[in-house]
């Protein structure tokens, strides 16, 4: 049976796997994000209405995490669900489950979504350079047009080199604009491997209402130390 929180986003499992919402398309799919995933185990993949996901949901898929670590898939919505409902998502094996939700409504992935500044796309990303620890406030938090508020990423340095503050930066790399001052930041102090550091970038909500999902990251001048990922919803 999942075990449901009174707040149902970004639940981090032992061990530090978790998955993240990367995209919906409204009554047809969903595109996960599975991050610190270990190698070699297959997990069923289940879907349900969010209230009553333990007598409602439906398995979807079976995937592979193959090598492990980080990688996307896409999955089919059940059958069961209908408009704008609340959507739980959980992925177990014989050794690991973790879960998260999200509204059935159509939420592009950053990658798609228009932007002035093209994003970097010419910068590789290090893979288990990092582990995000956790993002205030959690993605999906309703917010008011025009609300004034900080997005906050606790990260953890997980690439086994410090990272100097004289030679990483933390800036936006796509997605939706709704930072209120500059796009790019000294980190603030050097940060040993195994040490966390937190992010704050200070934010303003759209006036539209919808799903805005901003990208950040933390960068070397050869690569993408870290992604950082904020998805909010204007009512």
């Amino acid at each position: 049976m999942l075990l449901m929180l009174a707040f149902p986003w970004s639940v981090q499992a032992a061990g530090g796997i978790r998955i993240n919402i990367i995209s919906v398309k409204k009554n047809d799919s969903v595109t996960i994000e599975a991050v610190n995933f270990p190698a070699n185990q297959n997990f069923k993949v289940r879907i349900g209405p969010y209230y009553t996901f333990a007598k409602n949901n439906q398995q979807v898929a079976t995937i592979s995490s193959g090598k492990g670590g980080t990688f996307q898939f896409t999955v089919k919505l059940s059958d069961n669900l209908k408009e704008n409902d609340l959507v739980a998502i959980r992925l177990d094996s014989s050794l690991h489950y973790v879960y998260n939700a999200f509204y059935n409504n159509t939420i592009n992935a950053p990658s798609v979504q228009p932007t002035a500044t093209p994003a970097p796309t010419s910068v590789p990303a290090i893979t288990g350079a990092c582990e995000v620890v956790s993002v205030s406030p959690v993605n999906y938090t309703r917010m008011g047009a025009r609300a004034d508020f900080d997005a906050l990423w606790e990260v953890k340095n997980t690439s086994g080199k410090t990272w100097e503050s004289n030679s990483v930066d933390y800036k936006y790399l796509g997605g939706d604009k709704f930072y209120k001052r500059g796009s790019i930041y000294d980190l603030p102090t050097s940060v040993k491997s195994g040490d966390t550091i937190k992010i704050r970038v200070d934010m303003l909500a759209p006036t539209a209402s919808g799903y805005y999902t901003t990208r950040w990251g933390l960068v070397s001048s050869s690569a993408t130390l870290c992604n950082l990922y904020l998805t909010i919803s204007v009512k």
